[in-house]
């Protein structure tokens, strides 16, 4: 089973999850193209359309994330899989709603955008390609 990419919304001009420079920057860290990691991950978004700008970071109404997550966690996709949750607004609306439901193993990165200061560290990014690449591979969850 591929593993599951959840990230927060389409990048602007975009329909694919992950099809933008965030998918780019993910792709890179695990040492393939963008269509190779697109081919070997499934990708949703927890919302189905960009939201715009707020000031550096988006503005995606942090309600219809939860009741986007709360959907997504009654549904059976995450059962058992391993989840690599991109963005804190994506993991804290998950993590809102998970609390005694269903089980699967995640790991969850800073979004992969020029804002997360993170991402400027390069130990960081070589954790960060490590976990991508392990991921990818089948290994289980550390």
């Amino acid at each position: 089973m591929r593993m599951l990419v959840i990230g927060q919304e389409p990048g602007r001009g975009k329909d694919e999850p992950l099809s933008g420079r965030a998918g780019k920057k993910l792709a890179q860290l695990a040492g393939l193209s963008l269509d190779d990691f697109l081919k070997a991950t499934e990708r949703i978004n927890l919302l189905p359309r960009w939201w715009g700008k707020n000031g550096k970071g988006d503005r995606a109404p942090e309600r219809l994330l939860r009741n986007a997550a709360r959907q997504l966690i009654h549904s059976d996709i995450l059962d058992g899989r391993t989840v690599l949750v991109v963005g804190l607004a994506t993991a804290k609306a998950l993590d809102h709603e998970a609390v005694g439901r269903r089980t699967w193993h995640q790991i969850t990165i800073p979004h992969p955008s020029g804002i997360n200061h993170w991402w400027n560290e390069p130990k960081n990014e070589q954790l960060a390609s490590r976990v991508l690449r392990m991921f990818l591979a089948g290994a289980p969850h550390p």
